[in-house]
């Protein structure tokens, strides 16, 4: 695996393609990480102090919304976790979490909340293809333009 596992962006966790989208959502991660004291996800490991990519995938439910259709389908993993539909299947495995974006920030409020999430967001989309560029957040991002202004 490439990234470390509170960084790893769902196609390095269901092994499909990879590329410059996981380094967009290894970026989210570390700022959050670095912006708000704690880790966004964290509890991955099982009982036996092993990565477990269906608590993974549960912790990005709870804190984004389930994937869309054609995720479940881009890999031999993501159908053990979703089934055709796109609805989680392993909840006796992993259980989704009750949270959310707003509720884990807590450092902000009013328009900057907004502004950062919308800024997270843009970053963590289940779609690597959905994702922003590094250009697209520096030049049009703005929550992080208001700030570089």
């Amino acid at each position: 695996m490439i990234q470390p596992h509170i960084y790893r962006a769902p196609e390095v966790t269901s092994e499909t393609a990879l590329g410059s989208p996981a380094d967009i959502w290894n970026v989210a991660c570390l700022i959050w990480d670095l912006f708000e004291g704690k880790h966004l996800f964290h509890d991955l490991m099982d009982e036996e102090r092993h990565y477990d990519p269906f608590r993974h995938m549960a912790q990005i439910i709870g804190f984004l919304v389930p994937p869309p259709r054609n995720f479940s389908s881009r890999s031999e993993t993501t159908s053990q976790c979703f089934d055709p539909d796109g609805k989680w299947k392993t909840e006796q495995h992993a259980k989704i979490p009750e949270t959310s974006l707003e509720q884990a920030e807590t450092r902000l409020q009013g328009r900057d909340k907004e502004l950062f999430l919308q800024f997270i967001r843009s970053m963590l989309t289940w779609i690597p293809e959905e994702r922003k560029t590094a250009r697209e957040l520096l030049d049009n991002d703005p929550w992080l333009n208001e700030r570089l202004d």
